[in-house]
């Protein structure tokens, strides 16, 4: 691991296209997890099999993502799961289906006539259709922080919070260079994100908050900066 790594200025220089977005997912592996390697993703003609059977082109934000790190899945499973390759499917002819939710309550998908767009948009099925990011390579920036939550050799911290103590947490952590997701909703139903030395924080929904942190020391540090009558607190 790295003994540096800015989360805050690295998803700001992250955000910007999609080869910035991958620099990110570079720098984050490499710092908070493993490097990536050359193995560490599928082949063209990998890729060019699964359009086949599908019979639609990638966009090709989909296939750079599935080649750098589509077989990583500590940086893609660990709570909710990217599909491999050979899973991918145009679902009722109106989404590319990439990922889904742990519980199946939740799936993500491209809008079929997106797919000509090199960077499209995310939309996600809760029910209802909704738009989860403006580009699937900025998607991508928040599946690698979210699923970073629960890697394993990170310290974790999840608990309840206040009504409201969303700004709290605004006062006392970085807010990260990321719209809120689903991008169309209010903050107050959305995640946002935080990031700090050595920790990243997600606020779910203004009513849960998740911490992973680097070190046991940066686990610690974080949370001394939140109230003591908060559940959970270690």
């Amino acid at each position: 691991m790295q003994t540096e790594f800015d989360v805050v200025g690295a998803v700001a220089a992250g955000v910007s296209d999609r080869a910035a977005a991958w620099r990110f997912v570079e720098a984050f592996a490499a710092s908070w997890a493993v490097p990536l390697g050359v193995d560490d993703g599928y082949t063209d003609p990998d890729l060019d099999e699964a359009e086949a059977r599908m019979g639609v082109r990638l966009p090709t934000a989909v296939r750079e993502a599935y080649q750098l790190f589509g077989l990583r899945s500590d940086l893609t499973d660990n709570q909710d799961r990217l599909r491999a390759l050979e899973e991918l499917e145009v679902w009722e002819a109106s989404l590319l289906l990439f990922r889904d939710e742990n519980q199946g309550c939740e799936a993500w998908g491209i809008p079929v006539e997106e797919l000509g767009q090199p960077d499209p948009p995310v939309e996600v099925i809760e029910g209802e259709h909704s738009r989860w990011a403006d580009r699937f390579s900025l998607a991508c920036v928040e599946m690698v922080l979210f699923e970073a939550l629960w890697a394993d050799q990170n310290r974790r911290y999840s608990s309840a919070i206040p009504a409201g103590a969303i700004d709290l947490v605004e006062e006392r952590f970085t807010r990260l260079f990321l719209p809120p997701f689903p991008a169309d909703a209010p903050v107050e139903r959305a995640r946002v994100w935080f990031g700090g030395h050595d920790v990243i924080v997600c606020v779910r929904s203004a009513a849960r908050i998740d911490f992973a942190a680097r070190t046991d020391e940066a686990l610690k540090r974080s949370v001394a900066l939140l109230p003591a009558e908060w559940a959970g607190l270690p």
